[in-house]
């Protein structure tokens, strides 16, 4: 963590130990003058010595102080931005992980504790407790010259009460962790259920059937567990203070006695008397702070494995700066083929692709259909290489697509994935993305993508033009797209980025049926400069392909033209058949009505 920490910000560290310093030479400075003072006194010196003294203390404390505040200053600019370094490298992460691992529940909770490690400062504060136990071990080696000369039996019975402290303190670290541990997938459920009430997606039903209550309930339930749990952890924290206190009592009692003792005995002046009695108190207190620093270090330290662990987390596909011979993608891909492919997602027992053979060749128009579930998504997921099969192989031009570099290998695909979501940003930089500027070519190829994709008309009729903001989060001007017009943005983004293939996953799932007519045409012209790749559950669209793949059960049941399949597959004829029947339906009585 301090690696890190230096990486991102080394004068953090450096005023940080400086601090340290300063905060370890502080107490010994107002326990040795307290004791100057009062000897000026009991030995009658004269105001101008006593003055003299209580100046010079004045004067390193103002230092210390404005030298702290200084210091504090600058680490509280910087500690909030530390904050976020940590947060957005998790997130980050998140981002780039295989999707494989991404799904998988187990690391689900690992992004969860290592978010909460974030959220709750656990990894500045582990740094700071570093920064601490410099503090302490100045301030002992400081007390230590001037307890020199105390009996070892008194640090012999501090010592005894400070193991016991040390003890009830590692309990308490342990009863702290277990909690943290049973309600980390309270939390999950918590802010899934604060997001199902804050979230537009949800809103609109949330509203129609009055679902607040019910989510309320649930997490009236959940929240009723995390107390449970909650009562219990401070029951016996409560228990653990309580001797810890009267610990402190004792010790404390302690020290007076053994004192008063030396002070009526022995003949200890009162400047002395004070100067031991803080410096005992000092001691006992910095001693202690180390102990439960080190504590402390080993209970961040679990904690913290949580966010080590999930920025360990090793990719299988996405990974980075590869050095194995990777082979230059091909400039032109003639075909992408899966050959016998077989893939099961984790957690499953039946494989969501069952021994996939196809071939893709350039320059085609290939519809995808089958009923839902039927493994459609899946093989686009396997063709992008955000899955790789568990059997077989995909290759293009006959090469295994493992032998490429993933990011370039994933630049030769335009997707349209079926959950697309446009960002908050201009319509310029949604389609651009990375590659957005303002300069001539790169406006002109954003409005070429804008014609294709039939967003034109929409966008000539807004008066910042492709610099409107989508969504008013971040401007008041900006708009929303309704489902059909969003689609068709993400169709203008795949063919700015000029890839050789292009997927459609039901592209037109909310288009009107003249609207899907339209983008139809388009991808039918698309395709004499690409292959592409339509997926949808209308089989009306099947009949302007140059080939069709029928799915059932995670297979491919058919390959071949539209009336190919009408005549020689049964459950495509069926099928087909089924939808027509629905449309002539609705065409009769749309008529009927007129």
């Amino acid at each position: 963590m301090l690696q890190k920490m230096w990486q991102y910000d080394i004068s953090f560290v450096i005023v940080s130990v400086i601090k340290s310093v300063l905060m370890g030479i502080s107490p010994i400075v107002n326990i040795i003058f307290p004791k100057l003072i009062i000897d000026q006194f009991t030995n009658q010196k004269g105001l101008k010595y006593v003055g003299m003294i209580i100046g010079i203390w004045l004067g390193i404390d103002i230092v210390l102080i404005i030298s702290n505040k200084l210091i504090e200053r600058h680490i509280s600019i910087r500690k909030d931005f530390l904050n976020n370094h940590f947060l957005f490298s998790v997130y980050e992460k998140m981002v780039n992980l295989d999707l494989v691992i991404f799904q998988d529940p187990n690391v689900q909770d690992l992004k969860k504790k290592a978010t909460d490690v974030v959220g709750r400062n656990m990894a500045s504060s582990f740094c700071n407790d570093i920064f601490k136990m410099i503090s302490s071990i100045i301030t002992i080696l400081s007390t230590v010259i001037v307890l020199a000369t105390v009996n070892f039996t008194v640090f012999l019975i501090l010592g005894i009460i400070i193991i016991f402290n040390i003890l009830i303190m590692i309990s308490q670290k342990r009863e702290q962790y277990t909690f943290w541990d049973k309600i980390t997938p309270l939390n999950k459920k918590t802010d899934y259920y604060f997001q199902l009430l804050s979230d537009p997606v949800y809103v609109k039903e949330m509203k129609m059937y009055s679902l607040s209550s019910w989510i309320t309930k649930k997490y009236n339930y959940v929240k009723n567990q995390f107390f449970a749990l909650a009562k219990t952890l401070y029951n016996k924290l409560l228990f653990l203070m309580s001797i810890q206190e009267t610990l402190n009592v004792i010790q404390r009692s302690v020290v007076y006695f053994y004192l008063a003792w030396n002070v009526i005995m022995r003949g200890m002046s009162f400047g002395n008397f004070t100067m031991f009695f803080s410096s005992i108190q000092t001691f006992s207190t910095n001693l202690t702070n180390i102990f439960g620093i080190l504590i402390n270090t080993v209970e961040q330290s679990v904690y913290i494995d949580s966010y080590r662990n999930f920025l360990a987390l090793e990719n299988h596909i996405a990974v980075e700066n590869q050095t194995n011979n990777l082979q230059k993608l091909p400039q032109k891909i003639h075909s992408i083929n899966l050959q016998n492919v077989t893939f099961t997602y984790p957690g499953q027992k039946s494989p969501a692709l069952r021994e996939v053979t196809i071939d893709f060749y350039e320059n085609q128009f290939y519809v995808l259909v089958g009923h839902n579930g039927a493994g459609k998504t899946t093989l686009v997921n396997l063709l992008c290489r955000l899955y790789d099969p568990q059997e077989g192989r995909v290759a293009i031009n006959d090469i295994d697509i493992k032998q490429f570099d993933f990011k370039k290998y994933r630049n030769a695909f335009g997707v349209v994935f079926q959950d697309y979501k446009y960002y908050s940003f201009t319509i310029g930089e949604n389609i651009a993305l990375d590659r957005y500027n303002k300069d001539k070519k790169t406006t002109s190829r954003i409005l070429k993508s804008i014609d294709q994709a039939g967003l034109t008309n929409m966008v000539k009729k807004l008066p910042n033009g492709i610099e409107t903001s989508l969504t008013r989060l971040f401007d008041d001007t900006g708009i929303d797209l309704s489902g059909g017009e969003a689609q068709k943005l993400a169709l203008a983004k795949s063919l700015f980025h000029e890839s050789s293939i292009l997927i459609l996953d039901e592209p037109s799932s909310a288009l009107d049926p003249i609207a899907e007519e339209d983008l139809i045409a388009q991808v039918k012209k698309i395709s004499k400069e690409k292959t592409v790749l339509y997926i949808s559950h209308r089989l009306s669209t099947a009949t302007s392909a140059d080939k069709v793949i029928f799915m059932e059960n995670g297979k491919i049941v058919a390959v071949g033209s539209h009336t190919e399949l009408i005549t020689n597959c049964k459950p495509y004829a069926e099928m087909f058949y089924l939808q027509a029947k629905h449309y002539q339906k609705e065409d009769g009585e749309k008529n009927e009505s007129l």
